[in-house]
C-alpha cells in the first residue's frame, strides 16, 4: 500500500472506530484503491464485528465494487442490511443499487441463455435441412 493510501486508510479506520461520519472518505474511494492490502480489510472487518454501522457501509460498498477483493453481492447485501437495521442513511440507497445490479445481471443471463437456445435451434434446423437434401 502506498504511503498516502496507507495514511488515508488509517484516517478512515480511526473515523470508523470513533463513530464519526465517513462522507469524505467514502466520496474519496480513489485514495483507497490500494485497499487490496488485506490488513486494512481485516481492521475494517473488526469494526464491523463491533457493530460499527459506518464500517458495515464501507466494507459493504467495497464488496459491491470489488475493492479489496472480488465483487461479492451477497456479503455486500448482508453488511448493508446490518447497517440499515442500525439506521445508517447510506445503506438503503446502496441496497437499492445492489438490487438493481442483481436484477440487471439476472436479465443479462436470461438473455444470454435465450440467445444460446435460439442459436442451438438455428444450428439444428440447418443441420436437419442439410441432411434432408
Amino acid at each position: 500500500m502506498k504511503p498516502d493510501a496507507r495514511a488515508e486508510a488509517a484516517r478512515v479506520v480511526a473515523a470508523v472506530f470513533a463513530g464519526r461520519a465517513l462522507d469524505d472518505a467514502l466520496s474519496n474511494m480513489a485514495a483507497l484503491q490500494d485497499a487490496r492490502d488485506r490488513g486494512f480489510v481485516r481492521v475494517l472487518a473488526s469494526a464491523v464485528l463491533q457493530g460499527q454501522a459506518d464500517a458495515q457501509v464501507l466494507l459493504g460498498e467495497m464488496h459491491f465494487r470489488g475493492e479489496g477483493g472480488e465483487v461479492d453481492m451477497g456479503k455486500a447485501r448482508r453488511l448493508l442490511e446490518l447497517a440499515a437495521a442500525r439506521g445508517h442513511e447510506k445503506a438503503p440507497p446502496l441496497l437499492d443499487a445492489i438490487q438493481k445490479a442483481c436484477a440487471a445481471i439476472a436479465e443479462a443471463e436470461e438473455e444470454r441463455r435465450a440467445k444460446e437456445a435460439a442459436d442451438a435451434d438455428a444450428m439444428m434446423a440447418l443441420l436437419l435441412a442439410e441432411d434432408s437434401e
